[in-house]
């Protein structure tokens, strides 16, 4: 009878055997499968945020140095600028209208050989006005009690031709006075009484003809 004897029995036991292995195989196989793409999704994280770190420490870098080269530029853009106080003022004839213009002798230290009108360096704390009187008395030997304050005008920097990062900060005034007389101290070795308008044909300290102008305005 076929599939009766041992060998049937034996070949029956073998071939489950087979099929056992085989799916044995098989399940292996594809649980290997599935660490093995696990392990690699891991790779790929770790290395992606290695990445990001890179590009963090990079990015941060960079902003360090931008900000260091802004910060130089800014410290070239603004020299530390010395300023001078000083006053500037001019006396009118109270009968012409004229102004008073003085030469600066060759004895003074700057701006020798131009006119200007009467100046001076504010001192100390002292006041503008106090010290344009002062001037006004040292340099033409008009006394206060001759003069009458008319305007005065808001401070104005201007930049020293003389010096670098240097500034002049100039307060002004217009006095008037009548048919005053002159007496020139060494600071000055002439003077003249002329029209406001022909300021220009003289060779005068710098933006004199500006500084005038908002006195008369």
């Amino acid at each position: 009878m076929k599939g009766s004897g041992p060998d049937a029995g034996y070949r029956s036991s073998s071939s489950s055997t087979d099929a056992d292995s085989s799916s044995r195989v098989t399940v292996g196989r594809r649980s290997g499968g599935r660490g093995g793409n696990s392990g690699g999704r891991g790779h790929g994280a770790a290395a992606g945020r290695r990445r990001r770190r890179r590009m963090a420490t990079a990015a941060a870098a960079t902003e360090a140095e931008t900000a260091a080269a802004t910060r130089a530029a800014r410290g070239r853009a603004r020299p530390a600028v010395r300023i001078t106080r000083i006053v500037t003022s001019f006396v009118r004839d109270a009968d012409t209208g004229r102004i008073l213009l003085l030469r600066r002798s060759g004895r003074v230290r700057t701006m020798r050989g131009l006119w200007s009108g009467v100046s001076g360096i504010i001192e100390g704390k002292e006041s503008p006005l106090a010290r344009a009187k002062i001037e006004i008395l040292e340099e033409t030997g008009i006394t206060e009690d001759k003069i009458r304050l008319i305007r005065r005008a808001d401070a104005m920097r201007i930049d020293s031709p003389q010096y670098k990062n240097h500034e002049w900060m100039i307060f002004s005034f217009l006095f008037e006075s009548r048919s005053p007389g002159v007496r020139l101290n060494w600071e000055n070795s002439d003077y003249r009484w002329i029209d406001a308008a022909d300021m220009k044909s003289y060779d005068t300290v710098p933006d004199l003809d500006r500084v005038l102008l908002c006195l008369l305005r």
